[in-house]
């Protein structure tokens, strides 16, 4: 730093001005730094730039427990990674795991979808991440909400799981829980499910969409309604593609 004031008698230091603290692959960089030497905790208040690797993160408050491998940050707090970008209120990060503890409203950002939570965690290592407390997901025209939403992101899978609810454009779908794979475009509605569009209205215990090519599958008793027709039975296998159709039971 520029400045320093040590007291060594409780062994606590105060630096200013440019000031940079390293732990083995991070660095801590900031104007007014706060240093317990007994407990070896680093605070600050008025803003700061903690690097780790490809990952930076900035907030106004900080707490860095050096031993521990933990930290919190409040206010104004972004995440910048090459995989996505990260701002919220509140937030812990375990610079050893490199778990990040969503504490407080958060927005997720990625190329192609964004999540906003106020409660749950991502594993930046495994790409892995719930999300709960008012959970949300957009990804262009598709919009869902649930008690807890978890992604994968090796296998590009997000699991909806309590009251989920799933709308693009017409579409709508409701279910206990709701898969949707990024890879094969395909939907998972499963318990309770049903899904509505623009002309057709299904019910079932579990039904696969599949949007590349308008079809779906039903498992439970299901029923269809397409007015002014109805159909009901144990499975329906139906192609928008082909315009074929086959109710079995």
């Amino acid at each position: 730093a520029d400045s320093l004031y040590y007291n060594s008698v409780d062994r606590k230091a105060q630096l200013f001005g440019n000031v940079s603290l390293t732990d083995k692959n991070q660095q801590l960089f900031t104007e007014v730094l706060n240093y317990d030497l007994n407990t070896k905790v680093a605070t600050y208040f008025t803003g700061a730039t903690l690097t780790n690797e490809s990952t930076q993160l900035t907030s106004k408050i900080g707490y860095f427990y050096l031993e521990q491998n933990q930290a919190f940050f409040k206010d104004s707090v972004i995440v910048v990674d090459p995989q996505f970008t990260v701002r919220s209120d509140t937030m812990q990060f375990n610079t050893q795991s490199k778990i990040v503890n969503f504490l407080g409203p958060t927005l997720i950002a990625s190329d192609s979808s964004r999540i906003y939570c106020e409660d749950g965690f991502y594993d930046t290592e495994n790409s892995v991440a719930e999300f709960t407390q008012n959970a949300q997901f957009v990804r262009g025209k598709q919009e869902a909400v649930a008690e807890k939403i978890t992604y994968n992101g090796k296998q590009k899978e997000y699991i909806l799981a309590g009251n989920a609810r799933f709308k693009e454009d017409d579409k709508r779908a409701t279910a206990d829980i709701i898969r949707y794979e990024e890879d094969t475009d395909k939907t998972f509605l499963i318990g309770n499910a049903r899904y509505q569009d623009a002309t057709q209205n299904i019910v079932s215990n579990e039904i696969i969409y599949t949007a590349k090519t308008e079809s779906f599958v039903t498992s439970g008793r299901s029923r269809i309604s397409d007015p002014p027709q109805i159909i009901e039975a144990d499975t329906i296998n139906y192609a928008a593609e082909t315009g074929l159709g086959i109710a079995i039971g």
